[in-house]
């Protein structure tokens, strides 16, 4: 049976781990049937212990970007998988775009230039 999907923003945390576990516990508190969590900045582990305080379970737990604590919270299966991509490329392939439309580099054909985007696992880490 499908259940219907009431999605919760949850911000202000700004990957900072006493922050990010304040906004997360709250929004736990204002969302009781809230079960899975993408995140696409920092503080995961504050994440998991305000769902573990709560006393509420993580069905599905997407992060961002492979670092050492998304590594450690892969392999110990906390989190089901992180996106990964080059960050540092498709920003310069965004400053190469911009110097392009206003003429200071010429054109040069870059649709493909962005970073391929991996699905990481603890089954592919």
């Amino acid at each position: 049976m499908l259940q219907s999907i009431n999605p919760a923003w949850v911000s202000e945390g700004y990957g900072v781990d006493g922050m990010t576990f304040d906004v997360m516990s709250d929004a736990l508190n204002r969302h009781p049937k809230l079960k899975a969590v993408y995140c696409v900045g920092g503080g995961n582990a504050a994440i998991l212990r305000a769902f573990k305080q709560a006393e509420r379970e993580v069905l599905s737990y997407i992060g961002h970007d492979v670092d050492e604590e998304n590594r450690f919270l892969l392999n110990d299966r906390k989190i089901n998988a992180v996106i990964q991509h080059d960050l540092q490329s498709d920003a310069r392939e965004v400053f190469r775009t911009l110097l392009t439309f206003h003429g200071f580099l010429p054109f040069i054909d870059h649709r493909d230039a962005f970073s391929k985007v991996n699905v990481v696992t603890p089954f592919n880490l």
